[in-house]
Parts: structure tokens; sequence; C-alpha cells
């Protein structure tokens, strides 16, 4: 990707998208649902910042990303893998959490990625209420967002057969 392509990517999916939004609002439905942070409380007041607080988050994670992956030439995409069977194509999906391609072809470890995770999920700690600790919660927090991370690379390596069974099971449109 040259740097133009790479700045239509992070507006257009990366700073405002409509997927964006509705992940925030998901997940901050999540953490008012088992009330965390406790001191926000379960109140509307509580969920905006919740919902602020993730948006906030997700676009420090991606803008870290991004930004890092342009700095050293690897590839910011999830690459749906050229395999057949669902076991190559699932270890490659789960492989590609970690690592990522350069330029020449070649896998490595995905820092920018991982940095993106794991920085944006202490940064967002940094925020949280007193006794919330930017280390100790930002690694679990980041933890998490790596398996997130490798979940949607399941659905994006296996999007073509569930894009054809929902069409062909429920008559939806793809």
């Amino acid at each position: 990707m040259n740097g133009r392509e790479r700045w239509q990517r992070w507006v257009s999916e990366d700073s405002a998208s409509p997927a964006l939004y509705s992940e925030s609002l998901a997940t901050a439905g999540i953490l008012q649902i088992i009330n965390a942070p406790s001191a926000w409380g379960r109140n509307t007041g509580g969920y905006l910042r919740r919902a602020g607080s993730s948006y906030a988050g997700n676009g420090i994670e991606n803008s870290v990303h991004e930004s890092m992956a342009w700095a050293g030439g690897t590839e910011p995409r999830y690459l749906i893998c050229g395999c057949t069977g669902f076991f190559h194509r699932s270890g490659h999906a789960l492989k590609m959490t970690l690592l990522t391609y350069r330029r020449n072809g070649r896998e490595t470890l995905d820092v920018p990625q991982l940095s993106g995770a794991y920085g944006s999920s202490m940064i967002e700690a940094m925020w949280y209420p007193r006794h919330y600790s930017p280390l100790v919660q930002g690694v679990q927090s980041g933890h998490i967002e790596v398996g997130i991370l490798g979940a949607e690379h399941m659905l994006q390596e296996f999007s073509p057969e569930l894009k054809r069974f929902f069409h062909l099971r429920f008559g939806v449109n793809p």
C-alpha cells in the first residue's frame, strides 16, 4: 500500500467508519451490563462514558497500528489465506493475529498491531477511576483485544463461506 492508500484506509475504515461506532456502542453495552468500571454506574451517564472511552480507545488503537505499519513498511490489513482446508485456514487466521507481511512478502511479528492493542488499552485505563492501573488493566485488556483480533481474522477468513451460507439458508442478500 502506498501512502495515499493508507491514508484513505485510515479515514474510511479506522477513524469514522460505521463499524467503529457500532463496535464502540456494543463494547459500551457489554461494559454497562458487567458494570465496568463500577464507579461509572449503570446509568445513562455511565453508558455514555463507556461509549466515549471505547471510541477513543478504538481510535487510538487504529491510529497506532496504521501509523506504525506505515513507518515500518508492514501490511496493516488481514490478507486471507490462499490455502484450502478448515485447519490450514484457521491456523493462518490465528497466526496472522501475531504476524504480518513485510514489503518483500516475508512474515514478521506484527509489532504495530500488538502495540496498538496493548498501548491503546493502557492509555484508555488512564482515564478510568483511580484504583485502575494502566499497566495491570491495560495489559489484561490488551490480551482481550488480541483475542478479539483473532476472532475477527477467523470471520474475515471464512466470510465468503458465511455469506453463501446465510444467503442460501435464509435468503439474505450478500
